[in-house]
């Protein structure tokens, strides 16, 4: 029988749930397959964990922060296009920056 494997760790995203789920073992717990995920595919989850994560910290809806994000285009200005760099960071690290920047961009908005 063919299932996903749960994560022992807490607090995670829907998209990484997903990602998560993309690999399939069989009943012995041992690879069976594994699915390739397109590189643009991983960035935009990547984006959308960088969203909810700062909303989460925020006290917001992911909705409020996806929305105030693309009103002043940091999602496509900087998040994405600074994936290799931000993904090496940790999530705190890159929560921070974030809301410094989207501050920053909104206030010269």
């Amino acid at each position: 029988m063919i299932r996903p494997r749960t994560c022992r760790m807490g607090g995670m995203t829907y998209m990484e749930r997903r990602l998560l789920s993309a690999l399939t073992f069989n009943s012995t717990e041992r690879m069976e397959k594994l699915i390739e995920i397109p590189p643009m595919q991983v960035k935009m989850a990547f984006v959308a964990t960088c969203i909810e994560a700062t909303a989460r910290t925020l006290g917001l809806g992911y909705k409020e922060v996806y929305n105030r994000m693309e009103k002043v285009n940091m999602i496509d200005e900087y998040i994405y296009p600074c994936y290799e760099t931000l993904h090496t960071e940790s999530r705190e690290n890159i929560v921070g920056d974030l809301i410094a920047c989207l501050n920053n961009w909104e206030a010269k908005a």
